[in-house]
């Protein structure tokens, strides 16, 4: 594999029967563990992960990419099947169209459309929509609804799904060690994780990357989620909403709209826990959905993946409320949550 032209042409010939006689390719950063590209061609837009290995040093192709686990692709796969398959409301999950496990190539449909726009470009923008909250709330709601306690696995058996859940889990909880957080806060921290994997962590199917640079907002108002690399069959659901509100958070305290990002913020809850309502494992969901909230803050300021776009002089106010947050006996229902969150962003 010289080139694209080389490559793509058989690719989508040899594995998807199309002819392609235009294209464009464009490299899209996801984050700092890979890139995915999109490639425009004249039968449709599709998105490539990985391509082949060689790819990942062949500047030809683009941006050279980091060495990843290529099992993630494999694990994707997985997850996205088992999605499509929960038949979401109102949400666009990529189709699979071609998946070779060998050479580690996993070829996507479009859910951006027309000028779709990834969240996290938006809410940097100071924009909250309540729509666009409440979708992903009732998503994430509806898949752990329909997956609690089915005994399944991404990673090939559950013991395998629980190491990724714990890894990940400790990599955002304890994993956060910085000379600007407080002992208090490590401890508070430390105790989220081990108290979530003692009495938290259950057969349910859990994303594990619910932000928003994996959500796509599009012109026709319909929702795109992408990335499920890391989603493990076992795990926590407060953990899921929590990690997408704590990124909520982080914008508007940057931006300093508190009340549009409230209303966003509330929005999302409420789709949630209405979606699970009696669910037996909705039992003290909300004070753990906060917890990791404000866990999430403290891993995009001084974990493993930080946030490029959080402002240095932003960042002893972020510590100051995500404390609040975490080291807060909150107990209660979505309504006294969200009363907690106005009082922490006023």
């Amino acid at each position: 594999m010289e080139s694209w032209d080389h490559y793509l042409p058989e690719l989508f010939y040899s594995h998807l029967g199309l002819r392609i006689e235009d294209y464009d390719v464009d490299a899209i950063k996801t984050g700092k563990m890979n890139y995915v590209f999109r490639v425009h061609t004249d039968k449709g837009i599709f998105f490539l992960k990985q391509a082949l290995s060689k790819a990942k040093a062949d500047r030809a192709l683009g941006p050279a990419l980091r060495t990843i686990s290529p099992q993630r692709l494999e694990f994707e796969n997985k997850c996205i099947s088992e999605i499509r398959a929960l038949q979401p409301d109102d949400i666009e999950i990529p189709s699979v169209h071609y998946y070779d496990p060998v050479n580690h190539i996993l070829v996507l449909s479009d859910v951006a459309g027309d000028e779709g726009r990834l969240l996290e470009a938006i809410l940097s923008e100071g924009i909250f929509d309540v729509s666009t909250a409440s979708a992903v709330g009732c998503f994430l709601g509806a898949m752990h609804r329909r997956t609690w306690s089915v005994q399944r696995s991404i990673r090939g058996d559950c013991r395998n799904d629980r190491k990724n859940w714990v890894r990940f889990l400790a990599m955002r909880t304890k994993g956060i060690t910085d000379d600007r957080i407080s002992p208090e806060i490590v401890e508070a921290l430390e105790n989220l994780y081990e108290q979530t994997l003692r009495q938290y962590s259950h057969d349910v199917l859990i994303w594990m990357d619910c932000c928003p640079k994996n959500v796509i907002v599009r012109k026709d108002r319909k929702i795109g989620v992408i990335d499920f690399e890391l989603a493990s069959w076992i795990g926590d659901p407060a953990y899921d909403l929590g990690f997408f509100i704590g990124h909520y958070f982080i914008h508007a305290i940057q931006n300093n709209v508190p009340a549009t990002s409230l209303q966003a913020i509330a929005g999302s809850i409420r789709a949630y826990f209405s979606e699970i309502e009696g669910m037996a494992f909705r039992a003290g969901m909300v004070t753990r959905m906060l917890k990791f909230a404000a866990a999430t803050i403290f891993y995009r300021i001084a974990g493993a993946s930080r946030l490029n776009y959080i402002e240095t002089e932003s960042v002893p106010h972020l510590i100051h409320k995500a404390g609040a947050i975490l080291c807060n006996d909150f107990k209660g229902e979505p309504d006294n949550a969200i009363s907690l969150i106005t009082e922490v962003l006023a």
